[in-house]
């Protein structure tokens, strides 16, 4: 069933954390400078909260062609960064920075990818 979904498992999200731990441990290998490094999780870290704050379809990353699946399969929505329900607070203060930061936590907790 995984298979079909051509989500390369990402739609899993015990999968999903293994990969992104596999992934980061790579990209530390890759990248030794510290100050890239934190740039690097700068410009990863955009990309998710600009994807949060719009919404965000996520496409299937193996091809149509690729040998082995169905034509049945699903082959473009694998899943979604559904839209915040409210948006997130404008002010640059302690407590505006606190309730927005609670908030994508609680977003991030709400579909599994992380506890607490």
């Amino acid at each position: 069933q995984l298979l079909q979904t051509r989500s390369g498992g990402v739609t899993n999200r015990f999968y999903f954390s293994f990969l992104n731990d596999a992934q980061w441990r790579t990209v530390a290998r890759a990248i030794t400078e510290k100050d890239d490094r934190v740039q690097f999780s700068k410009v990863v870290g955009d990309r998710l909260y600009r994807s949060i704050l719009s919404g965000k379809e996520l496409k299937a990353d193996v091809p149509q062609n690729n040998p082995g699946f169905s034509n049945e399969a699903p082959t473009d929505n694998i899943g979604m960064w559904p839209k915040l329900l409210e948006p997130l607070p404008n002010g640059r203060d302690a407590a505006s920075i606190s309730m927005g930061a609670k908030q994508l936590l609680d977003y991030l907790r709400g579909r599994g990818y992380c506890k607490g």
